[in-house]
């Protein structure tokens, strides 16, 4: 427990960031594979924020231990690989779960086929060259944009503050590559 406890408190220091920055966010998109990185981030944030954000955890559909843990349907996918490989994760963090369930107010899955034209689009129009499972996030609140049901779903307002973290570069360049000379 003593490990999983540093790493959720390194974690913190983005929220901390975040908040020296004078970023006061209304919703938090995080992705999660077990769960630790979201527990350090909401963990920091509903203790130094007036008002907590509402927090969301965005984990891959064939990994998504977290939102079918919420859910009551056990942790345990068969779904097998994900491109989001820094989120392909089974089981989640007990350290983690407990924090998470006492603050996650959402759980998303999102499919692979909705990732490769979020890494696209970052490296064609920002030149951002992010990893698979950095935006996870990105993808849902995008998504939100075309879709009014996943809009109220989040609770998104036209004054909404949405933090996301791009916590990652391509962690396999070759499949980054080929992602990107994949048509859009």
């Amino acid at each position: 427990e003593e490990v999983p406890l540093r790493i959720h408190s390194g974690y913190s220091v983005v929220a901390a960031e975040v908040l020296d920055a004078g970023l006061e966010p209304t919703h938090v998109l995080l992705n999660s594979g077990v769960g630790g990185f979201a527990a350090g981030v909401f963990d920091h944030l509903k203790r130094r924020m007036a008002v907590a954000p509402r927090f969301t955890t965005v984990e891959p559909t064939e990994a998504d231990c977290l939102r079918r843990r919420a859910q009551g349907e056990g942790t345990a996918t068969t779904k097998g690989p994900t491109l989001q490989v820094g989120l392909d994760c089974h089981e989640p963090c007990p350290l983690a779960s407990a924090l998470l369930d006492s603050v996650v107010d959402d759980c998303f899955a999102v499919d692979d086929a909705a990732v490769a034209p979020v890494v696209r689009l970052l490296a064609r129009d920002f030149g951002l060259h992010v990893g698979e499972s950095a935006i996870a996030g990105l993808a849902v609140l995008l998504a939100a944009a075309d879709d009014p049901d996943l809009k109220r779903a989040l609770a998104l307002r036209p004054d909404s503050r949405v933090l996301l973290v791009l916590c990652e570069g391509p962690p396999d360049q070759a499949a980054h590559d080929a992602i990107l000379a994949a048509a859009s």
